[in-house]
């Protein structure tokens, strides 16, 4: 969601009741074996027709009421019960699932699959939360298939659906944004390979609807991890606190490699609460969100620094998921001045210009809104509200709540940032970002770009480089893209660590390689191809 503009000249460990896929894979092919499936009418299409004007809008609600926790026991396998039901929606492009009851008892296991083999699970008895409810991301096609795995003789779960969210667009997830978007992990963001982990993508709910949005991670002055999430209060503004614990933010959703068309696997947490907002007339537009929970390790997230001065701001970029597309990058060259708009408070915007780069003219789009601004010194100073550019307009601006107006002007801590990225009152103008843990500035880091893992798509055999002096062992976690730890190696200390690393045992896919030193980490992308 970004607010189009007319413009006129005068913005570790995995706690429980996260939305935790524990990335086991699919344990049966039971996709042919079901006897049961609900096909459902697709909103009317005069609805999807009318609310599709608003780019904003990803997907309507189907208000459908299924108790799953009470369907009979289709089969058995082995040891286990097996429930099994398929969900079909004709003419979806992708669908989810919103539960108003969610609760597993132990050594049992959910998931949810579409035809495909893709799957969002297996979660456990460690997603049950307070509110007994809970949320499946979007998977693609018009038919799904939930799965539901329990030793004999366990007490029934507890699994109703209320809503299916119903994606109406014809566009891929991977392929929405406009054509002259840059991706992050082009050259332009060589040197934001940290500052991009911070960056999420909001898939908030409301009522009938679900849309995208863009947020960052910021750091506090405890320097204690605390999961806040920085957006727009545009983005926010339909969304109920029910709503709230019901959006999904997703972590790492980026091409493996500049314009692959090939993101990794979802990383996803379940669970938002707003904290403070400021809206778009008055204010600065801005939101600041709190995850019910804590992120795991696996997902290398990194909490961004903020800075509260104008003096900064010659250079920049700024990281988004434009309709909810994979992660892309917008840079500037010119100070970023405060500017008048329409009848927005005078003082609560950036004005910026986007300039054209090596990859493409990145701009800003539909689910951009809430996107961070960094400066030079690689720190937010606001959040995206407005604006007008497009690709066939790339030097139309934009324009970004400041994340200084928003700090402590109002006597309201529910309208202010200070309250919470400064909860100690240290009345710190900038801080730096932080990987976890956030208040250990001594461990040793090493760059992105000082470590090489090649050959990269590799077919089996690779290497690992590190050309560094380095004063401790150096661990390195072998991840799968759900989050699986596959491999675990110790290498001693060493000034220059050249290591054979073999994959062939491992199917093919996107691998993390999670280089430690001293407990700081850094990753890596692998791509494993299988002939």
């Amino acid at each position: 969601m970004k607010k189009n503009l007319v413009f006129i000249l005068f913005f570790f460990t995995i706690i429980a009741h996260a939305q935790i896929e524990t990335g086991e894979g699919r344990i049966s092919l039971n996709w042919n074996r079901v006897t049961t499936q609900i096909v459902l009418e697709k909103p009317d299409s005069n609805y999807i027709n009318r609310i599709g004007n608003d780019e904003s809008v990803a997907a309507v609600m189907i208000d459908r009421v299924i108790d799953f926790g009470n369907f009979p026991n289709i089969f058995q396998e082995g040891d286990n019960l097996v429930k099994l039901l398929k969900i079909k929606v004709r003419n979806a492009q992708q669908l989810n699932i919103y539960f108003s009851k969610f609760k597993l008892p132990p050594n049992s296991f959910f998931m949810v699959q579409n035809e495909l083999g893709v799957f969002a699970g297996r979660f456990t008895d460690l997603n049950n939360n307070a509110l007994n409810n809970f949320a499946i991301r979007p998977l693609s096609g018009e038919e799904i298939m939930l799965e539901y795995h329990a030793p004999v003789g366990s007490a029934d779960p507890e699994i109703e659906i209320n809503q299916i969210g119903y994606f109406f667009r014809e566009t891929n997830e991977i392929q929405s944004s406009a054509y002259c978007e840059v991706d992050v992990n082009c050259v332009e963001g060589d040197l934001w390979q940290d500052q991009k982990r911070g960056v999420v993508r909001l898939l908030l709910k409301a009522e009938n609807t679900s849309y995208y949005c863009s947020g960052s991670l910021l750091n506090n002055t405890s320097r204690d991890c605390n999961p806040f999430i920085y957006s727009a209060e545009h983005c926010v503004e339909n969304s109920t606190e029910l709503n709230l614990s019901l959006s999904i933010a997703y972590f790492n959703f980026e091409n493996t490699t500049c314009g692959e068309e090939s993101a990794v696997a979802a990383q996803t947490v379940l669970g938002l609460k707003l904290r403070a907002s400021g809206a778009y007339n008055g204010g600065s537009d801005f939101s600041l969100m709190q995850l019910e929970n804590q992120i795991p390790l696996e997902y290398q997230a990194y909490y961004n620094g903020w800075s509260l001065l104008d003096s900064e701001n010659s250079t920049g970029v700024a990281i988004h998921h434009p309709q909810g597309d994979v992660k892309k990058i917008s840079t500037y060259t010119s100070e970023l001045v405060t500017a008048v708009v329409a009848d927005l408070t005078s003082s609560a915007y950036y004005k910026v210009i986007w300039d054209e780069t090596a990859t493409g003219h990145g701009i800003t789009e539909e689910g951009s809104s809430g996107a961070p601004i960094f400066n030079q010194e690689k720190r937010v100073v606001g959040a995206l509200s407005v604006g007008s550019s497009y690709c066939s307009k790339p030097n139309d601006p934009d324009f970004f709540g400041k994340l200084n107006y928003s700090w402590d002007r109002q006597e309201d801590s529910s309208k202010r940032l200070d309250v919470w990225l400064d909860p100690i009152d240290t009345k710190e103008l900038s801080i730096s970002g932080s990987y976890f843990p956030c208040d250990d500035s001594t461990r040793q880091f090493i760059p992105s770009n000082e470590i090489k893992v090649y050959p990269n798509p590799a077919l089996g055999v690779v290497r690992l480089y590190i050309e560094q002096k380095v004063s401790s062992e150096i661990n390195l976690e072998i991840v799968s893209s759900a989050g699986q730890i596959i491999r675990f190696v110790d290498f001693k200390k060493t000034n220059v660590l050249s290591e054979e690393i073999d994959l062939t045992p491992l199917s093919s896919g996107v691998y993390f390689f999670l280089i430690s030193v001293n407990g700081k980490i850094t990753t890596k992308k692998v791509v494993l191809l299988k002939p």
